[in-house]
Parts: C-alpha cells; sequence; structure tokens
C-alpha cells in the first residue's frame, strides 16, 4: 500500500475525520521487534501487528472486537460511508472501504490485519460509536529486505513460512522503501537462516535447506494473541466470501 493510499485510511478510520493522519514512520519503530505475521501479499510484501511496549494495543483490540459482536449486525453501510464492520464466522471486524464496485459490492480492507476482500453491501454495518476507533488501525505494512516480487520465492513459500506466527524481526538500513514500510531481516523459531535467505529464489530451482536450532526470541509474549479467529484474505474476490481459520498455536502447528 502507498504511503499516500495508507495515509487516506488512517484518516477515515480517525474518530476525528476531518484532521490528517500520517502513518507511523518506519523510524519510530524499535530496531528490533517481535510480530505476529496476519497477511501475506507476495513473495516479500507482509503485514503484521506488533505490541508496543507499554501500550498493551493488541489487548485493546481484542476488547474493542468484543465491542463489535455486540453491536453487529446493524443496518447496511450508507453509500458514501468509509468505514464500518465486517463479518467472518460469527465475528465482527473493523474495515475500510477502499472502493464501491458495481451491483453493491465493496472492496474492502481489514484494517487490523491487512487482508482484504469484496462483500455486499448488506453484509458491511457502520460503527455508529466513534470510539471504536480510538484505536489505530493495527495492521503494519513490511517488506524483506534485499528481495522483489520477482526475485523471491513466491506468496505460497511465505505463506508456510511465517503465516500467523510470532516472528522476530530486525530492521535494514536499506532505506529503499516508502518510509512508513519496515524494511526487515525476519526471522522464525527454530530456523537459524533468516527468511529473507529462505525465500531468495535459487538459480538452480532447488530450495536452500532449512538449517533448525533452539529459538531463543521472546515471542512468547504475543503467543496469546494469535489464538482468535480472524479474516483471512480471500483467493479469490469473485466468492464474495473470507474463507478463513481458527488459528490455534501450539495445536497442530
Amino acid at each position: 500500500m502507498s504511503y499516500s493510499t495508507m495515509a487516506q485510511m488512517m484518516c477515515e478510520c480517525s474518530d476525528d475525520q476531518g484532521e490528517p493522519v500520517a502513518p507511523t514512520p518506519a523510524a519510530s519503530y524499535p530496531e528490533e521487534l517481535n510480530v505476529i505475521v496476519t497477511e501475506v501479499v507476495d513473495g516479500c510484501h507482509l503485514w503484521g501487528q506488533v505490541n508496543l511496549e507499554g501500550k498493551n494495543n493488541l489487548l485493546e483490540l481484542q476488547e474493542l472486537q468484543k465491542g463489535l459482536n455486540q453491536l453487529c449486525p446493524a443496518p447496511p453501510l450508507p453509500p458514501g460511508e468509509k468505514t464500518g464492520a465486517a463479518p467472518f464466522e460469527g465475528e465482527w471486524y473493523r474495515v475500510w472501504v477502499q472502493e464501491e464496485l458495481p451491483e453493491d459490492q465493496l472492496q474492502l480492507m481489514f484494517v487490523d490485519y491487512g487482508n482484504t476482500a469484496v462483500l455486499p453491501r448488506t453484509e458491511v454495518s457502520p460503527l455508529l460509536i466513534p470510539a471504536l476507533w480510538d484505536l489505530p488501525p493495527q495492521a503494519i505494512p513490511f517488506k524483506l529486505a534485499g528481495l522483489t516480487p520477482s526475485t523471491s520465492s513466491g506468496p505460497e513459500k511465505l505463506k508456510e513460512l511465517v503465516s500467523w506466527q510470532v516472528v522476530s524481526m530486525k530492521q535494514s538500513q536499506c532505506g529503499t522503501c516508502e518510509p512508513h514500510i519496515l524494511e526487515v531481516e525476519v526471522f522464525v523459531p527454530g530456523i537459524s537462516d533468516s527468511v529473507n535467505k529462505l525465500m531468495k529464489k535459487e538459480t538452480s530451482g532447488e530450495d536452500p535447506p532449512l538449517t533448525e536450532k533452539p529459538f531463543e526470541g521472546s515471542e512468547s509474549k504475543l503467543q496469546s494473541n494469535v489464538n482468535k479467529v480472524v479474516p483471512v484474505t480471500a483467493s479469490k474476490a469473485s466468492d464474495h466470501s473470507i474463507p478463513g481459520q481458527k488459528m490455534a498455536k501450539g495445536k497442530g502447528n
């Protein structure tokens, strides 16, 4: 997502939509951080959630979603409204309307997870309480340093490595991205090589071997935040549904 588009989303998702809201600069985040990977976009771009030190923002998000489930469903989102909530398996999540499509369909972004979906307007509810937007969108954009979609091994492999895992990230000093995108080196538990190295497309067509080692990161602090139902990107927009899965870390993962 470009800087200007993200700035528009942040502004329209603010409880004071008259004031411009700039995306948080990558430089304002710690050099090293633990991230819950919520969405893989392609072979080098992804979205994730960061539990900011001293703010308990992910706990606030869980409490906010409890409130959504008490208020929704509501009447359909009126034309021209840019924010609301959409359902997945009986749970409701905050969304931003990226585009109004023909036949009363809406292109949506789940602002706390980074994924998108197309849904009928009748399945999207307005959020009439401004306080539900006190917490800014929690999805943060990342890019694997040193990789592009053409030089990586593709999104499916990246999903296998990081989707719905708590990973360790270290910011890179490359500075090739827009200022709101964190360019990072990524490490997953139990593997010594970085995800960046594992994702680099090999000219031989063979994947580099995985080198395993005990993981000594502090990701356990975030582990409980993954044990919940979350929306997952629709594989086909024409399906008009949000396929997903219940993420139960430690049970088969």
